[in-house]
């Protein structure tokens, strides 16, 4: 049987949106079983956003996600990131319209290890390999 998985801590981190330049704070908060990963809004009083197929409304050079006229853009890396270490239910709160672009494909000197310590299960060694944004995203 495989078991779901949420993050053991909260954690937070803060960067620019690449397509709309505007700064944006990001917190991961443990969520419940069956909760999947939702986006809430805290700059539009919480509004909440499944990550769900139906909520996808573009895909052009960024994964946008839309309820009721509320968007949240560039999705795909902290998605990614979340899927590769089998997180399934985790809350994430932001306070604008896009994600921080936290991309390590650049030389960022900070990150030096690929681990992921935040997760409540360790991940054998074989699959700790490539997670580098997980761990830059989180590593407080």
């Amino acid at each position: 049987m495989d078991h779901q998985h949420t993050i053991a801590r909260s954690v937070s981190a803060e960067g620019i949106g690449l397509h709309t330049g505007v700064r944006v704070h990001l917190r991961l908060l443990p969520a419940p079983n069956d909760a999947g990963t939702v986006f809430k809004r805290t700059d539009l009083d919480g509004f909440v956003i499944e990550a769900k197929a139906r909520n996808v409304t573009r895909v052009s050079y960024a994964t946008s996600l839309m309820k009721k006229g509320v968007l949240i853009s560039t999705t795909e890396h902290l998605l990614s990131a979340l899927a590769g270490a089998k997180i399934d239910n985790v809350i994430v709160e932001i306070d604008n319209l896009e994600l921080p672009i936290m991309d390590t494909a650049t030389n960022d000197p900070t990150v030096t290890e690929t681990r992921i310590p935040w997760l409540m299960h360790d991940f054998p060694d074989d699959r700790q390999q490539g997670y580098a944004l997980a761990d830059y995203i989180f590593n407080q």
